[in-house]
This record gives C-alpha cells, structure tokens and sequence, in this order.
C-alpha cells in the first residue's frame, strides 16, 4: 500500500487525535535480573487477560500536544503519513541534542493501517529527517508493549537499556532503544 508522507506543520498538530491509536496488548516485556545475577534482562510475558489500549480522548489529547510541541519548538518534526487525505500516522522526531542525538518521541498508526507499511515509512521518514538536521543517532523510550518493541528492533533499534520498575516505579518508561543514523 502506497502512503504519502510529509512533514505536518507543528499548527496541525490537534490533526493527530483523528489517528486510532486503539490496541489489543497481547505481550509486555519485562526486566528482571538476568539469571546470572549481572544486570537484567527482558523477559516476554503474556497479558492475561489482554489488555485494551483505548482512542485518546480531549484531555489524553491536549496531554500529548503538551509534550510533543516543544519538541517541535526546539526544532523536530512532525510527520504524516497519508492515504489520500486520511491522517493514517505521524511521528514525532526531537530536536537535535548537543550530543547529535535526537528522540523519537512518538509514533502511532491507526489500528486499521498497522502491518501494512506506514509505520516503516514514517520511521525511514523521521531518519532521513534527522539526517538532513544533522543528528547521527537516534533513540527511543519506549513503552514495554511486546509490539512496539518487536517493530523497533524490526527497525534497525538495539535495546540499550532497560529499567526495572520493581526497584523505582517511577520511570515512566521501561525499555530505551537506539540507532546510529
């Protein structure tokens, strides 16, 4: 399936709320301490029962906008992929660090596109993005979702971290995974 995909302006913003994020999580992966007793390591684990992943509503809305826009502020970008005139997924790449590094701070595509492409070519899209600005890696911190991480590493990403919630359950992410450009 051919997509159009373009740098949205940061005032389209509010567009993304049209993208169903709705999911059935299946998997998680977990950290726990490696069996050998060095570090951690993830561990698949069935959700039982599945959990449902729901459409953001106004205020989960106005929440992501909050944290993305500076992002985008500071000189990343947003991008969308299109079938036809229909928003069907956008990522969020950050701005170039002093590092030249750069998060990927988001990506969703609606529940009806998955599997279908637009996701590698809004990744391949924010790369390509950060190259030009000039950013030589990029890295994520992602949610434990077995999906989500199984399409980063599918990616090109290698886990480069791992938090154990069970010692600060604070962290509000669980796995972080990076690319050199």
């Amino acid at each position: 399936m051919g997509f159009i995909v373009r740098e949205m302006d940061k005032d389209a913003m509010r567009a993304i709320g049209a993208v169903n994020r709705e999911e059935t999580i299946e998997a998680n992966y977990i950290a726990q301490p490696a069996d050998d007793g060095w570090g951690l390591v993830l561990r698949r684990t069935r959700c039982n029962p599945p959990v449902q992943a729901s459409r953001w509503d106004e205020d989960d809305l106005d929440e992501r906008i909050g944290w993305w826009l500076p992002e985008l502020e500071k000189g990343g970008a947003l991008i969308g992929a299109f079938d036809g005139e229909r928003l069907v997924g956008f990522v969020v790449s950050g701005h170039k660090r002093g590092d030249e590094s750069a998060e990927l701070s988001a990506i969703f595509v609606d529940k009806d596109y998955r599997g279908k492409g637009a996701g590698s070519a809004l990744m391949r899209a924010a790369e390509e993005n950060a190259i030009r600005r000039g950013v030589r890696a990029m890295y994520i911190m992602s949610v434990p979702t077995a999906a989500t991480v199984d399409f980063y590493v599918k990616q090109g990403y290698r886990i480069i971290s791992v938090i154990d919630k069970s010692i600060v359950g604070s962290f509000p992410w669980d796995v972080v995974l990076a690319k050199h450009l």
